[in-house]
């Protein structure tokens, strides 16, 4: 068998994680943009428990791609 070529979320480039990067920041600031109203209210609360998880995934993952990035950079 061949070995697999080392995919962009084991392996990173500098583009991808810049790019990765971007989308997790847009998506976060639209998701608490969507949570919050407009940041006219306040309104942390339980009913939006599905968003938080959402942006605590996309946090996770970010990371996750940052730290390959960072180990591999070597």
């Amino acid at each position: 068998m061949t070995p697999q070529p080392a995919n962009w979320v084991k392996k990173p480039k500098t583009s991808h994680l810049i790019l990765f990067i971007a989308i997790w920041l847009i998506s976060t600031g639209l998701l608490l943009f969507v949570i919050t109203d407009s940041f006219t209210d306040y309104s942390f609360s339980r009913r939006h428990t599905l968003l938080y998880l959402m942006m605590a995934g996309a946090t996770w993952t970010t990371s996750e791609i940052a730290i390959r990035y960072f180990r591999n950079r070597k």
